[in-house]
């Protein structure tokens, strides 16, 4: 048969029979020989498609056969029955018979591809979701594995989006549809408190915005199935707080913790979790902390919290940004120490972190309970104190310098009453190993605020990701999976984004560009997003060009270090290490980037300048660039920038 009796074939079928016929043909024909369809079957959908989508705008009848609703959905049948699983994810989600109709194609044709179709399709269109289900509850299909299967089921199972009718009725409520089903109760409502989401899909962004104001969505229904002993209160008090030690991003992490404190835990309950509410303490997401702190309080003031436990895990509770958190967290020591003196020392310590805190009255409260406790007497604490001289609020400045007045060599006490305190200078260690390397870069993707910290894993990317090992793909998975997730949920921190995106370009060996354009969640609309373009030589234009270059460099298989990655805990590069990594450039016959050259020369250290200009033999541009900064007389040749 030729390629247009197959077309005129397929089109009077589309357009005059039914559904069942169209799907009787195929089912009578053999695999190899419905392929011979495909490509026909794929153009003559594509024409009904435009044609109905037309009749939508113009409210036109249809010139030829049955209503245009119907031919299209005759077209997917023919789509379905003749195409392979690469060829359905091309055409997209649109392509899917309608009215549940899909599981008697199934059915009858038994596709071998059907499990690998409803896996991908549950992970690129999680709002398939009932879809998929209909052919697992039809016996059709496994269960799909990822997480795309778990995000389509928050908004599935309530039947926010439009449903078959086959699978449930449409009055059935959310806990009843969790109740009747038992891999649901037993299975899936549980990889909810597991999986972040991200976006519009997430229990979060659903029971705001979507569903829980009429029906109290995910958390209405689960208090309600925890009162009935449809599932375990205990496992859901577990498990929220499992999802908040997995430090899920701050909008999708509130869920959890609201949900845990509407289950109204007892005294008893909180005891239990003790351990957990201690662990969420040092949480990088700062409402977590607040919540865990919360817990905790209510232990202390029942006396249920070991002191030397509070003494553990208070430590980032005293470096928060919120002043109550700090307050409540010295309180806690304060207590402590109540009831175990022995802890006095210790204490003080920890109360000196507190400094830290730029509010006078945290300061104040912190300066407070050492000297309560003796700790101006304590020469340990005192050297303590002076780490924090320079950061102290002036009204409080002379009250510390009374303080340190006997820590001897530490501090240096001016008439004016101004602490002038010895810098303590740490060297920064180079990552060492190709392992290392992925766990600085995981550690930068969950907390970017440490600048050295980002430096050193940018630094250990450029000695280390030329390498290759044999087991490449199975190493930098769990940093492929963490980036994708951070970029695809937009965070406000332009920082932590484009370390996202130098890591996911890296782990997928793919190339990293200046086009993506940003763009920032709204303060307004989150969690939607709104586009913003990216300054030129903004602070994260000049970031995003040094990595591009970076990548670039270790595409090309170089294994060397970053100019401009700082030697020391001030933020300096040391004058000789930044001519040896250059000697490595040179035998190496690269060129170091401009970004990462200028950012080295802005951030040359003053120290030994004199030793490392004396040792630089300024044999070509760079070197001259090089020795005009350490004090040379002489300037660099026709390289503008340099």
């Amino acid at each position: 048969m030729s390629a247009s009796e197959i077309e005129d074939r397929l089109l009077r079928l589309v357009r005059k029979k039914s559904r069942d016929d169209c799907v009787a043909f195929f089912a009578a024909l053999h695999p190899d020989e419905r392929r011979t369809y495909a490509k026909s079957a794929q153009k003559i959908y594509k024409i009904i498609d435009k044609e109905w989508f037309d009749q939508l705008s113009s409210q036109r009848k249809p010139l030829l056969g049955k209503p245009l609703g119907e031919q299209r959905n005759n077209a997917c049948i023919c789509v379905f029955a003749t195409a392979t699983p690469g060829e359905l994810k091309k055409l997209g989600w649109r392509v899917i018979p309608e009215n549940g109709f899909l599981v008697e194609v199934i059915r009858q044709l038994q596709p071998d591809w059907t499990n690998q179709w409803v896996q991908e399709l549950s992970e690129s269109e999680p709002a398939m979701y009932h879809n998929i289900r209909l052919l697992y509850d039809a016996g059709l299909c496994d269960k799909p594995k990822g997480d795309g299967y778990i995000l389509g089921m928050i908004e599935g199972l309530p039947g926010w989006r439009i449903a078959p009718a086959a699978l449930w009725d449409k009055d059935t409520s959310l806990a009843d549809r969790i109740r009747k089903t038992p891999d649901i109760r037993d299975d899936d409502v549980w990889r909810l408190f597991e999986v972040e989401g991200g976006g519009e899909l997430s229990l979060s962004a659903f029971d705001k915005y979507v569903g829980g104001k009429k029906t109290g969505g995910w958390t209405g229904a689960l208090i309600e199935l925890s009162e009935d002993g449809t599932l375990s209160r205990d496992r859901l008090l577990d498990e929220s707080l499992n999802a908040l030690a997995r430090d899920f991003a701050q909008f999708r992490a509130g869920w959890f913790s609201r949900f845990h404190d509407a289950l109204a835990p007892t005294l008893d309950e909180r005891v239990a979790r003790r351990d957990q509410y201690l662990r969420l303490l040092g949480s990088s997401i700062p409402p977590t902390v607040s919540f865990s702190l919360k817990a905790v309080l209510q232990l202390d003031k029942a006396d249920n919290l070991p002191p030397s436990d509070v003494m553990r895990c208070i430590e980032p509770v005293l470096q928060a940004r919120a002043k109550g958190t700090v307050s409540s967290g010295l309180k806690l020591i304060a207590n402590a120490v109540k009831r175990d003196p022995g802890l006095s020392r210790d204490a003080c310590e920890l109360a000196a972190t507190a400094l830290i805190h730029e509010a006078a009255d945290v300061q104040k409260k912190a300066l407070d309970l050492i000297e309560s406790l003796g700790g101006a007497e304590d020469l340990d604490v005192v050297t303590a104190l002076s780490d924090y001289a320079d950061g102290i609020t002036p009204s409080l400045k002379s009250r510390l310098s009374e303080m340190l007045g006997g820590s001897g060599d530490a501090l240096d006490v001016e008439e004016a009453g101004e602490v002038s305190v010895k810098e303590d200078i740490s060297d920064v260690v180079a990552v060492a190993s190709f392992e290392e390397l992925i766990a600085e870069l995981l550690r930068v993707l969950e907390d970017a605020s440490q600048p050295l910290q980002i430096e050193r894993a940018l630094d250990g990317l450029a000695r280390f990701g030329a390498q290759q090992p044999q087991d490449f793909n199975k190493l930098v998975g769990p940093l492929r999976k963490r980036s994708a997730a951070i970029i695809k949920r937009l965070p406000e921190d332009q920082l932590q984004y484009q370390v996202a995106r130098l890591a996911y370009a890296f782990a997928c060996s793919e190339p990293l560009s200046r086009e993506d354009t940003l763009r920032y969640p709204s303060a307004h609309i989150a969690p939607y997003s709104q586009n913003r373009e990216r300054a030129q030589w903004s602070f994260e234009d000049t970031f995003l060009g040094r990595n591009i270059d970076l990548l670039d460099q270790v595409r090309s298989g170089h294994q060397l270090p970053l100019l401009s990655a700082p030697t020391d805990s001030r933020g300096f590069v040391a004058a000789e290490a930044l001519l040896s990594r250059y000697a490595a450039y040179k035998s190496a016959r690269v060129k170091p980037g401009p970004i990462d050259t200028a950012l080295a020369l802005t951030r040359l250290s003053p120290d030994h300048r004199e030793g490392a200009l004396k040792a630089l033999e300024a044999e070509d541009e760079y070197e001259r660039a090089f020795a005009f900064a350490l004090g040379a007389d002489m300037s660099s040749d026709k390289t503008k920038w340099l």
